[in-house]
């Protein structure tokens, strides 16, 4: 359109000349022929003149119009740049954002990760040391079932009132027949069973040992596992 605008324009302005020209050059030859040849030259003079001025102007304001529209242009191509410049500048600062999302996610990660594996090592332990010590029970018992005196050395080996015969008598060894005493002694089918939570409590009360959270120790437990006749259920 503006392409259009700009040859309608150009037309307007040769026709414009062109009618100029003629009406000019009809004013000289008659101003000649009447007899006023110095007018005549004049005035063409004039025309000719005037013309050059139009023509030098014109030349004028389209230099003039292509210096506005280069700079508008440059105007135009460093608004461009400008707006590019700030598109690259958040998006390097999302990933910026975006990097240290992702380190944090990293960090928090790897520290749950140590908790984990320190919680893991932790449980390892104890279980390791659970183990230990229910072996050295285990071993402890073994051994006491070895060496049981048959029951007719009972005159020199300490006997519970059951019938179970003690040759070493250490404070568990105390507890644990003090408890068979009151919890299996004369004990049939016919009674309620006691449970294992009763008979622990019991050892540790003679054991003066104290619960961790509501429980006995390991030890204590074996202990009480022990005592209890192998044909009946764990109650």
């Amino acid at each position: 359109m503006e392409q259009k605008n700009y040859y309608a324009r150009e037309i307007s302005i040769f026709v414009c000349g062109y009618l100029a020209g003629s009406v000019g050059l009809l004013v000289f030859l008659i101003l000649k022929k009447i007899g006023y040849e110095s007018v005549a030259w004049s005035f063409s003079g004039a025309v000719g003149g005037a013309g050059a001025i139009l023509l030098a102007g014109s030349l004028i304001l389209r230099d003039l119009k292509r210096i506005d529209a280069s700079y508008a242009g440059e105007a135009q191509n460093e608004a461009s740049a400008i707006q590019r410049a700030e598109q690259a500048e958040a998006e390097a600062a999302d990933l910026n954002q975006r990097l240290i999302n992702a380190e944090t996610a990293y960090k928090a990660l790897q520290q749950e990760s140590r908790f984990s594996y320190d919680a893991w090592a932790s449980a390892q332990a104890e279980s390791s040391h659970a183990s230990v010590e229910l072996a050295a029970t285990k071993t402890e018992l073994d051994s006491l079932r070895q060496h049981s005196p048959s029951p007719h050395a009972t005159d020199q080996a300490g006997v519970s009132p059951g019938g179970l015969t003690f040759p070493y008598a250490t404070k568990e060894l105390d507890a644990m027949r003090a408890a068979v005493a009151k919890y299996w002694e004369g004990y049939t089918a016919e009674k309620r069973q006691p449970t294992q939570v009763e008979i622990q409590m019991e050892l540790c009360k003679l054991l003066g040992l104290e619960l961790a959270n509501g429980e006995a120790p390991r030890k204590v437990k074996a202990l009480a596992s022990a005592i209890k006749p192998v044909d009946l259920p764990d109650v």
